[in-house]
């Protein structure tokens, strides 16, 4: 049978089992949790993005901050084509073919902070001064398909890719995986 980590010695664990057992440890790993949870909204985690073509700048400086995982496959979900099943049309819908710029498009959109868009992508007239020239604009994504290049939207889907996986989590090596 298994010891809970306040029956195991301190030499075992790292940890004191007092410590762990205080109400100040139980809220200070609530306060954690909270904290890790708040990176949507922690100014922190935010990177201004300025985009520049040869030298002069194009856009308003935009701030994008790390999206979930949930917020990465709804993008992916979609950019996605669907058709129905070919073994059973009864089966669920399957995957007929995703649109690689419109998910980025949409990784871009969803990793703008909110107070940023109405100036950005969701701002009306820019909105209205793209659709004389290109009427089938009519949403802050489709606005992003529109002015940005394949590789502005790659180094700037990379930067929010970098803010969403850090380098600074804790990283198993193949050596401490075979010693646990």
């Amino acid at each position: 049978m298994d010891k809970t980590i306040q029956d195991k010695p301190v030499e075992e664990t790292g940890v004191d089992a007092a410590a762990v057992a205080s109400p100040e440890a139980e809220t200070d790993v609530v306060s954690m949790f909270l904290s890790a949870a708040g990176y949507r909204t922690d100014e922190s985690l935010f990177r201004p993005i300025t985009l520049k073509r040869a030298g002069k700048q194009v856009l308003p400086t935009f701030r994008v901050r790390p999206i979930s995982e949930k917020e990465a496959f709804q993008a992916h979900k979609s950019a996605t084509t669907y058709m129905a099943n070919p073994t059973n049309p009864r089966l669920p819908k399957i995957e007929k073919a995703t649109d690689g710029s419109l998910n980025d498009s949409y990784i871009i959109y969803t990793a703008t902070v909110a107070e940023d868009r109405p100036k950005t992508w969701d701002n009306p007239k820019v909105i209205s001064a793209l659709q004389a020239k290109y009427p089938e604009i009519a949403t802050g994504v489709q606005v992003i398909d529109a002015v940005l290049t394949i590789g502005e939207k790659e180094a700037i889907v990379e930067q929010i890719q970098a803010l969403s996986y850090p380098d600074d989590t804790a990283k198993v090596t193949p050596e401490e995986y075979a010693k646990n």
